[in-house]
């Protein structure tokens, strides 16, 4: 979806990440830009690290919700990214935490991992500070 502009439950937003998108492809200023599908869950991970990492529609919802699982993923999304990166976490699929974890768990669970919590309009972001 990230990669195509394409989010089927906003039109409006749909059209205008588009014309975004298109705007900074023109400008050929995208610079590295990779996505990756991988279960966050496992101890596995590459020595690969990002800038940026992006979970959207995971997190607290109705497929990742108790706590060892959550536990798991956020020690997998810290484990990708750089010291100093950028973790962001929203929900516009499904309001997974809204309707099943609480934020402030989810706040307490990057902080437990070396996440310093910083405010958004929408969901949850943080800079990992390890």
């Amino acid at each position: 979806a990230a990669a195509h502009g394409w989010l089927p439950h906003d039109f409006g937003r749909e059209a205008a990440l588009k014309n975004m998108i298109a705007r900074v492809l023109s400008r050929r200023r995208t610079g590295a830009v990779e996505f990756f599908r991988e279960d966050i869950c496992t101890e596995r991970c590459s020595s690969i690290l990002y800038d940026v990492v992006i979970c959207n529609g995971l997190l607290g919802g109705p497929l990742l919700h108790e706590a060892s699982a959550l536990e798991a993923a956020v020690r997998g999304l810290v484990r990708r990214v750089k010291p100093g990166g950028i973790i962001l976490a929203a929900d516009r699929f499904h309001a997974g935490w809204r309707k099943i974890f609480p934020l402030a768990g989810i706040e307490l669970l990057f902080e437990t991992h070396g996440i310093r919590i910083i405010d958004l309009p929408e969901g949850i972001g943080g800079i990992r500070t390890e």
